[in-house]
């Protein structure tokens, strides 16, 4: 059966694509007023409206080039207001000020072909419903803050604090709603023969909308903080301070099938232990963080030279869409299948039907389900130890000025991050439902095995397949059956800063500055960049530190300001850098733990450089292409009254056309694995070591360059008008 004409009515692949307008709708709205009570109070309110409609935006998979049909895309209307108010009161040396901010944000994202189940044919492209669509994701946010400051003899005092809290509504993440099929190839496709098949399913009767929309949920943090800021001398200012922060964050909203879940990082009874299922999200309450600065004013009150240094402690809240929820927390409202075809586990009428969406078991029935076999459940869930990230960051610096315009800088940077995000979503999950059987040479766990025969699960009498990873629990799926949100990662961030500046003055002002950096770190990548990294290893993670997806080598900016005769007003500003960190996937999964990122193993190839000792091929071995762009601005004033006047502008982007290249990693980030060997009683492998790293010019398909870089753009003009009054 050719599935073309007879299921979607068109003789070829061209003609399913179609004719199609794709466009971005943009529409903001800015409000602003203020009022004097009283000569010592002032209260000011700005508002903001925005609304952005788009349609054929294709979720991270690239605008200017991709594999997406049209119909494959969403369309999205996001709208949201917000406004800040603010009330001032100053008593002479007494400032205090009270800002509040309130926005609301809807997010209605619809799938344009709808109900169709999204169907993707290698290495041609994918068409029908985006597995993540139709979706939902409406939030608010309110933010109250009072200052005070007190200033007096030789100090500066500042304390006051914040509430910020933040809600998630009508949240739904309803993937695989629709089903969705791949095809190794064409002919494939033609005949109906996918290779494997995915849909997502509401339990208790309920639809997969029905069982995927949260009920809202909230984040709160409280802030308070002193400093001061002390002239101990007319040459030496020392600032101190301190500031604390507590974190409140959203619960699961369904209880978390399962039995037991490794906890804690490192071998097992050396760090990791095992633990009942965790029910419950920590909160934080212990950010403290003592602040400390210090600037010395050196030479001449003419031409100073000023030696500053700084050092605190600081942290930030995690987002709320790496929690485990109802939607992701293990199964109890709703699941997905992972069908490979061989098992014979898709719909027996295949593409492009479906199953009933609606399941009337509950998750503690599903080991037991026969169709669909979906097998038992997945649930994710938070570590006892999880806490907010934390940063110290460490700065010094020496500035000269040697004339009235001109100073030179120079600066250096450290920051030690702690209680980095380790696993917690699709895209860099941590799977811990493994059962290790020894370690090789590089400190990997090899994994258990099922063995030849299985066996029967003694919890619930479920029989757990042959050759199967080993499962600590056996009540849930060992592939990808425990994820676990930890903050056991770290980094390291070091960047030297150099540069010129002049200040404005005749007629022009210039600045230049060249930065070197070094980003390393063991983190799971999610949300960072366009890569996608969890941990490769359940117990250890030290394995996967170094450089990152946010490294940058050299960077070098400049832009200057010039006011011409007539009136006229120039700007031009300078990009140069090198290309950002390029990773390498595998396309084996070495270690058998059947963790897929999406679309890549996570697992690490062995690399020995000719007779030298073989080590694990860096997360991120490779390059981007270099980045360059000059973009200038013409403008000119021209004044009718002293409020009224009208400014005429153009602007020129990528002035020298630079094609800024890039390559997609989801598409040609992969390297071959030699062919592996099973290790005996596991479903590890032992993989013979590549003999380079891989490079464009020694791995055919690596590091392909198929889009045009972020950021980057061709050659363009546009012209403005703006009347001011």
């Amino acid at each position: 059966m050719n599935l073309l004409p007879a299921c979607y009515g068109v003789p070829n692949l061209h003609a399913l694509e179609g004719p199609h307008s794709q466009f971005q709708n943009f529409f903001t709205l800015l409000g602003h007023y203020d009022y004097q009570f009283s000569p010592a109070n002032h209260f000011s309110v700005r508002g903001l409206g925005t609304r952005n409609h788009t349609k054929g935006f294709t979720g991270g998979h690239g605008q200017s080039e991709t594999s997406d049909a049209f119909g494959d895309t969403e369309e999205f209307v996001n709208q949201g207001i917000s406004g800040v108010f603010a009330l001032t009161t100053v008593l002479g040396r007494k400032v205090n000020e009270i800002r509040a901010l309130i926005e609301g944000e809807t997010r209605k994202r619809h799938p344009i072909f709808s109900g169709a189940p999204e169907i993707q044919i290698a290495p041609n492209g994918t068409f029908g419903q985006r597995f993540y669509l139709p979706g939902n994701n409406d939030n608010g946010k309110l933010q109250v803050q009072d200052n005070f400051s007190y200033t007096f003899s030789k100090h500066d005092i500042k304390f006051g604090g914040d509430v910020n809290s933040f809600v998630d509504r009508k949240d739904t993440f309803a993937g695989w709603s629709a089903g969705r099929y791949q095809f190794s190839d064409i002919a494939s496709f033609e005949s109906g023969s996918p290779n494997f098949y995915f849909q997502g399913f509401g339990l208790n009767g309920q639809t997969p909308f029905a069982a995927n929309t949260l009920k809202p949920n909230y984040q709160n943090g409280l802030g308070l903080y002193w400093q001061d800021k002390w002239q101990a001398t007319h040459r030496l200012t020392v600032t101190y301070g301190f500031r604390w922060d507590g974190t409140w964050n959203p619960q699961p909203q369904t209880r978390i099938p399962g039995q037991q879940v490794y906890t804690g990082v490192g071998p097992l009874g050396h760090g990791t232990k095992i633990s009942p299922v965790p029910q419950h999200t920590p909160n934080d309450f212990g950010q403290w963080g003592p602040r400390i600065g210090v600037a010395w004013k050196v030479g001449s009150d003419s031409h100073p030279t000023v030696v500053r240094g700084a050092w605190g402690l600081y942290y930030a809240q995690t987002p709320t869409i790496f929690f485990p929820q109802a939607s992701n927390g293990g199964g109890s409202k709703s699941t997905t299948l992972f069908c490979p075809t061989l098992f014979g586990c898709e719909p027996q009428d295949n593409a492009p039907y479906i199953f009933p969406s609606a399941l009337p078991v509950t998750s503690d029935q599903l080991c037991s389900l026969a169709t669909p076999a979906i097998g038992c459940p997945a649930i994710a869930y938070a570590d006892p130890a999880f806490r907010n990230p934390r940063v110290s960051n460490l700065t010094v610096g020496v500035e000269h000025q040697f004339s009235n315009e001109w100073t030179v800088s120079a600066n250096y940077a450290y920051m030690h991050s702690s209680r980095l995000k380790t696993g917690g979503f699709r895209t860099s999950n941590w799977q811990r439902n493994l059962v290790p059987v020894g370690t090789d040479q590089f400190g990997r766990a090899i994994i258990g095995s099922t063995g030849t025969t299985g066996f029967t699960c003694p919890a619930n009498g479920v029989f757990v397949f042959e050759f199967e990873p080993l499962p600590l629990d056996c009540t849930l799926t060992p592939f990808s059956g425990a994820l676990s949100l930890a903050s056991f990662s770290r980094g390291n961030y070091n960047q030297f800063t150099a540069g010129v500046d002049k200040r404005f003055g005749h007629h022009y002002q210039w600045f230049a500055n060249y930065t070197w950096s070094r980003n390393y770190s063991n983190d799971s990548s999610e949300r960072d960049t366009d890569t996608f990294f969890g941990a490769q290893d359940p117990f250890n993670i030290n394995i996967d530190y170094g450089r990152n997806g946010l490294d940058i080598t050299h960077q070098f900016k400049s832009g200057v300001v010039v006011d011409l005769p007539w009136g006229f007003n120039w700007s031009s500003n300078f990009i140069a850098h090198s290309g950002l960190a390029y990773p390498a996937y595998s396309s084996v999964d070495i270690n058998g733990d059947g963790v897929i990122n999406q679309f890549s193993n996570n697992d690490r190839p062995v690399v020995q450089l000719g007779s030298g000792q073989p080590f694990l091929l860096p997360r991120y071995p490779a390059r981007q292409p270099g980045f360059f762009t000059w973009d200038m601005r013409l403008q000119k004033d021209i004044k009718f009254t002293e409020r009224a006047q009208l400014r005429l502008i153009a602007d020129i982007f990528n002035v020298t056309n630079r094609g800024n290249l890039y390559s997609n990693p989801d598409n040609s980030g992969f390297v071959t694995v030699p062919p592996c060997t099973p290790v005996a009683n596991s479903v590890s492998s032992s993989c013979p070591p590549l003999t380079a790293i891989p490079t464009p010019s020694n791995t055919p398909g690596y590091r392909v360059l198929d889009e045009i870089s972020p950021g980057g753009t061709p050659f363009a003009a546009q012209f403005g008008v703006r009347f001011q009054f």
